[in-house]
This record gives C-alpha cells, structure tokens and sequence, in this order.
C-alpha cells in the first residue's frame, strides 16, 4: 500500500515510518524543511516537500496513494488560537479535500484521548460516547476534537475514516525526555493531588500497532481509543518513567484547584505582558495531568482487533536499556 504521512519526523510520525516501512508499505512523508530529507530517506521512506495548504499539488500527490496517515498536530498548550485552528482544523480540511478528489481509499486521523476532557473531574473507563471537548481554556484538545469529527463526518464508501485516540503517549524521546525529566531535574515539577489516581498510557509501540491493524481493518468511520493494557497510578507511572530516564522524582505535591488557580493567572500575566516564551504552567496542562483518567478499548478491540503490542514493564526496560 502506498501511504502518505504527515508528522513524520516527529517522535510520534517516526515511529510510524519504521513501523509501516517494516510492514512492507511504501511511504511518501511530507517535510517542511530540507532538514528531514536525509532522516526520512536513511529510513527508507519517501518524502514531499510541499505545503498541506496547496490544494492542487496535494491532490496531484495523493491521486497514486491508497491512504492519508494525518499525525501532524500543533502539539502544545500555549499559544495564539489562531496558530491551533490552522495547524490542527484548517490543515485537517485541506488533506480530507484533496483526499476525496483524489479518490484515496483510507484517512486515518491520529486525535487525542484528551477530546473527551472538558470538565475539570476525574473520568474513570469511559468509552468513545463521552462528549467532545469545547472549551477555550484547553485549546488543544478543543481544536483536536473538531478536527476529529471533520474526519469523522467525512467517511464515505469511497474514503474510509477512523480517529484514533491515544492517552499520554510515551516511550525512548518523548514528553519525559524533551520537558518533564528537565524540569523534574530542575525542581519545577510536582505532583498534583498526589498522584494517587489512574492515569491511561500509551507507549508508541501501542499507537503504531493500531495503525497497521487500521490500514487492513473494515473501518466504519468512528472514533477508536488506543492505550497500553491496563493502567497505573499517575505518580507510580511517572516515577517509573523518570527513573528509568535517569532524571530525578519529584517529592512536592500540589492540590490540583489550586495549580489550576494558579495556571490560569500564569496565563493572565503572559498575555497582558505579551510574552513570548511558554509559560511555565497553564492550565490545559494541569487538566490533563492531575486528574484520573482511564477509558475503556473494547471499541479498538471490536473495530481492529487492537490488542497492545508490549505491556507498560517491557516498554520501561526497553527505555532504561537505552538510557
């Protein structure tokens, strides 16, 4: 199968590209910059440098392609609203557009299990019926959702549609090692309420599974949660993972009211003061850390026949190895 892919020199996309190439499909990866083009090609895979955004060119790609792989996001918590909408809606209606001129067969959306959080309350095995998010407070995970039920409300007979939703995503060069191992090393990261609740994981390993599988799978244009098998309280999940990374464990511990308190006027000053560096803390963030969340993969396991690749201990052995 010849697939097009977006996102893939990310930690995310990467991962895919291995996985699909081993899989023996032909990939053609959209880049952004020349720096890519040497990681993309020592893979094995194709590459594209064009913009998402030119209709024509795209379209003239994607008529020799059976699938669209959508992983690029803008994967952060800060920033303007208009730069979420481009990169995560507009960019979005752009590949589904081209894709149906181009009569491509499969678009597999990867969304986030954050797309069911909206109220501030722990969520405990929820299933793909929980609403989506809309709030303004979380820009990433509201934009994530609409761009979902635009791929979502695109399936037809001829472009087959599914939304897979991974919970934290992890695994050797992910979030741990980019942001929480440095600030967990610095003193800038605590648990929130203790920790003490359960927290859904994915490994990498997991996601790119559930992509073969969707690639082959009679989908049904609906919404599928992918996640590591079973589940561990945040604060054992995260020691694991920071001590098999070789950063410190954090011992402070804040209420979580009050580090959303505190996030949203972080947020105040950044934007009276029109800073341009990241906040420390905002409130998307502590939403999505500091209350329980575990969601339920029967969905997965009915449309693709998902069931995860490598448990949570295997996964943090293969990190510590490495390491």
């Amino acid at each position: 199968m010849k697939i097009f892919l977006t996102g893939a020199t990310g930690f995310v996309g990467s991962h895919f590209l291995k996985r699909l190439l081993s899989d023996g499909h032909e990939l053609v990866c959209h880049i952004r910059s020349d720096r890519g083009i040497k990681t993309i090609e020592a893979l094995g895979g194709g590459y594209w440098l064009g913009s998402l955004g030119d209709d024509v060119a795209l379209q003239e790609l994607l008529k020799n392609c059976d699938a669209v792989i959508h992983c690029a996001a803008y994967l952060k918590f800060w920033g303007p609203e208009k730069e979420f909408e481009d990169a995560n809606i507009s960019i979005t209606k752009h590949l589904l557009e081209a894709a149906k001129i181009a009569q491509v067969e499969r678009f597999i959306f990867i969304s986030a299990a954050s797309v069911a959080m909206n109220e501030r309350k722990a969520l405990i095995d929820i299933d793909e019926s929980q609403p989506y998010c809309s709030s303004l407070e979380f820009p990433y995970s509201r934009t994530k959702a609409i761009a979902e039920q635009l791929v979502l409300s695109a399936h037809s007979t001829q472009l087959k549609t599914i939304a897979l939703r991974p919970p934290f995503i992890w695994g050797a060069g992910d979030a741990v090692d980019k942001q929480i191992g440095k600030a967990a090393n610095q003193g800038q990261f605590a648990w929130f309420d203790g920790g003490q609740y359960p927290y859904a994981t994915c490994h990498v390993d997991n996601l790119s599974h559930a992509v073969s599988l969707a690639l082959k799978a009679e989908l049904d244009g609906s919404a599928c949660f992918i996640a590591d098998e079973g589940h561990l309280p945040f604060k054992e999940f995260m020691t694991q993972r920071l001590r098999v990374g070789g950063y410190k464990v954090p011992k402070l511990s804040l209420p979580t009211s009050i580090a959303y308190k505190i996030a949203g006027l972080i947020e105040a000053i950044w934007k009276s003061l029109n800073l341009k560096s990241d906040p420390p803390l905002v409130r998307e963030m502590v939403r999505l850390m500091g209350y329980g969340f575990s969601i339920s993969t029967s969905k997965a396991q009915k449309v693709l026949g998902y069931e995860p690749a490598s448990s949570i201990n295997e996964s943090l052995k293969q990190i510590e190895k490495k390491s």
